[in-house]
């Protein structure tokens, strides 16, 4: 496939392009607008043997939407004297790919034993910056200790003293904004001699199950080997400023009082996380493909997303923009594919977006009274609605009930079907003293999901 010379309103990718086998796509002198809504969406990528080239092009993708160019197997990626936003560069396997004098901002990502070369980016100075994560895979030993940030005239990857690194990247001439690093199992990792003034983002890629306690952003850790069990990562003399964790596959991952940048789950991973904030200092926070995420107290503050058949439930939390973002007009809740998210007394000063048969479920009790009322009633009002737009995706039934804690018994207090905005929900009356009771909203759709919130006294 070979398009040349294409002017507004552009050569539209609308889906996932890939060039197979041994095939061959050019991309010349064109307007080339990648359709994206969401992180993720849409992907150009090379495998097997193929070859991708992208030479003199506009490449747009929509503000605040990742979007990855990515090469695979054997295949080989050169992009040169072309103008971009921002786009990421993901070489896995073994292939390769090659970057020159680009402007824009890239978010480049090496594994695997795969080879990545960046040279003069930005083409003109001030026009635009890298960032390269390398992959510490298993069985991988190493020291690391990257340079200052700013303009680095010739820097290669990895070190003489490692083993068992496969990938490799090499930097010329380029304007490096940070330097992140992603942290596997298995790995024995000394992050040593980063100071302050330098910008580093340790990501760790989470397969097994544990819990993770205390993990802050912007310290500084004179000699520490962090509790890990599946892999040992030493700080010695080591500025860390975001932390940014990945679960996968069936890990049950817990997380509690930490301060981090980033958190995307993935495949059937199920997260846990209580008392914990996420700047947005790392990226966003998100769940994909069937994992499932709760955060109960947490402040996010950042990008939300839940795509595939992922699911989302915010409890007692606060969902705020970036800290750049002063209105949140520019920071999204995206909701996609047959993924939910459930904000149970939380409130929210972020922009939401849906999609597919994405939905939002809100619970939220307004005037719950601080404690039960003995002696009186108080009627109740609030939130208990599902919002989508797909017209098959809606709330099907609600209820309200009062319980006891420590014992079977309750009371149905409140109940219907279709959404409830702003109205009466149900009476609370004649609490008995010295009793502790739990207020539990549960909302059911039409997908047979069961959306539950509480209020514990």
């Amino acid at each position: 496939m070979i398009v040349s010379g294409v002017g507004e309103p552009g050569f539209r990718i609308s889906g996932n392009l890939m060039v197979e086998k041994t095939g061959l796509a050019e991309f010349r002198n064109s307007v080339v607008k990648v359709m994206s809504r969401y992180h993720g969406q849409y992907f150009l990528a090379a495998l097997n043997q193929g070859r991708l080239l992208i030479d003199r092009c506009q490449y747009e993708v929509p503000n605040g939407v990742q979007h990855a160019i990515a090469s695979l197997d054997t295949a080989q990626v050169e992009i040169k004297d072309t103008r971009f936003g921002f786009a990421q560069l993901v070489p896995l396997g073994r292939s390769r790919i090659t970057a020159s004098r680009l402007t824009g901002d890239f978010e480049c990502v090496v594994s695997d034993s795969a080879r990545l070369e960046l040279a003069d980016i930005p083409a003109q100075p001030g026009a635009g910056s890298i960032w390269v994560w390398p992959t510490f895979m298993p069985g991988t030993t190493a020291v690391y200790s990257p340079p200052l940030p700013g303009y680095v005239d010739h820097f290669l990857f990895p070190s003489a003293n490692s083993s068992g690194i496969e990938q490799s990247f090499q930097i010329d001439r380029c304007t490096v904004r940070l330097w992140p690093l992603l942290v596997r199992e298995n790995t024995t990792l000394t992050l040593a001699d980063i100071p302050e003034e330098n910008w580093v983002v340790v990501g760790l890629y989470l397969p097994h199950s544990m819990t993770i306690t205390g993990l802050t952003n912007r310290l500084t850790y004179d000699d520490q080997i962090l509790p890990l069990q599946d892999r040992t990562l030493r700080l010695s003399q080591a500025s860390i400023d975001t932390w940014n964790l990945y679960p996968v596959l069936e890990a049950q991952v817990t997380i509690r009082n930490c301060l981090i940048g980033e958190l995307i789950a993935q495949d059937s991973s199920r997260v846990d996380m209580e008392g914990t904030i996420v700047d947005g200092t790392g990226g966003y926070f998100g769940a994909s493909q069937n994992s499932f995420l709760t955060a109960t107290g947490c402040l996010i503050a950042c990008d939300v997303q839940a795509i595939g058949q992922a699911g989302m439930a915010f409890h007692q939390s606060l969902l705020l923009p970036y800290f750049s973002d002063t209105t949140g007009a520019y920071t999204f809740f995206r909701v996609f594919d047959t993924a939910f998210l459930h904000l149970d007394q939380t409130l929210f000063q972020t922009t939401p977006v849906l999609g597919g048969r994405g939905a939002i479920a809100f619970t939220y009790i307004l005037n719950a009274p601080p404690e039960p009322p003995v002696g009186t009633s108080v009627p109740l009002a609030g939130y208990a609605a599902v919002y989508s737009l797909d017209p098959k995706v809606s709330l099907m039934s609600w209820s309200l009930r009062l319980y006891q804690r420590g014992t079977h018994a309750f009371s149905i207090i409140g109940g219907g079907l279709g959404n409830v905005e702003n109205r009466y929900l149900g009476t609370w009356q004649n609490a008995l003293p010295d009793t502790p009771y739990e207020l539990r909203l549960t909302l059911r759709d039409s997908l047979m999901r069961k959306h539950e919130g509480s209020i514990i006294y």
